[in-house]
């Protein structure tokens, strides 16, 4: 399924930002289920419990973010990271932002 940024910020009126830390009224209950069940289905493929696959996914986001050319920042607001340097705490990383980077990211066919 394919959303575009003007999709995503439509929603977003409706749905605060997902970090529920800073946002108490997030949409992040809801997604927790969809990540359980994610981590769920991949268990049955790696049985290695050395391997954390959930984890390898914010790595390979990061990799994938960096190649299409989206900025390390956004990425980490993306993800939830914290700015690294007071400097980086300046300015905000909206949601329009972040929508228009996540569709740079390359499709994937499942």
């Amino acid at each position: 399924m394919q959303h575009s940024a003007t999709e995503s910020k439509s929603r977003a009126t409706k749905c605060p930002p997902l970090d529920s830390r800073r946002h108490p009224n997030s949409c992040i209950a809801p997604l927790q289920g969809v990540k359980n069940r994610l981590g769920e289905f991949v268990r049955t493929v790696v049985k290695d419990p050395n391997v954390k696959p959930m984890h390898g996914f914010r790595h390979r986001f990061k990799t994938i973010g960096m190649e299409a050319g989206i900025p390390t920042r956004v990425l980490d607001a993306i993800q939830g990271h914290a700015p690294r340097t007071a400097g980086e705490g300046y300015g905000e990383v909206t949601l329009k932002t972040m929508a228009e980077a996540v569709e740079r990211l390359p499709r994937v066919k499942v």
